[in-house]
């Protein structure tokens, strides 16, 4: 990564929510390039989401019925994850979940009011985990 941790978390505290989840997702796409497949942010409880980046090929291989699922998934996510925030209170808030598939990651963010759940795509190349992981949690610790 060209910026330290410290370094993206002291240029988001500089910036509005949606600015800082732009820079976000241009610190993501240098660290991981290609291996990037989508951004989404929003409550997906609700159906109240945003895309921040798609992957246009990506999108091809998803139908409009598909994507309904997703989110629907998302959103079963987004009420487990509270679940488990209690479950697991010794150890804190959730802060990210990783799901690993045959040909893709799915990372899930659970962060602030402004955003509170942002999903990550990416493609199935474990080393882009980490630098995610990392970003999400500077994004929602400011």
């Amino acid at each position: 990564m060209t910026e330290s941790v410290a370094d993206v978390v002291e240029r988001l505290e500089t910036l509005q929510p949606r600015e800082g989840l732009d820079y976000f997702v241009e610190s993501l796409e240098t660290e991981v390039g290609e291996g990037l497949r989508g951004v989404f942010y929003g409550d997906f409880e609700t159906r109240s989401y945003q895309v921040a980046y798609a992957n246009p090929t990506v999108l091809d291989d998803y139908s409009s019925n598909d994507v309904e699922d997703i989110v629907d998934d998302i959103a079963l996510e987004q009420l487990t994850a509270r679940q488990q925030e209690k479950l697991y209170e010794p150890l804190g808030e959730l802060e990210v979940t990783v799901r690993v598939f045959e040909g893709g990651i799915n990372v899930m963010g659970w962060g602030t009011t402004e955003i509170p759940t942002v999903y990550v795509g990416l493609d199935g190349d474990t080393a882009n985990i980490r630098p995610a992981t990392r970003l999400l949690r500077a994004l929602f610790s400011v």
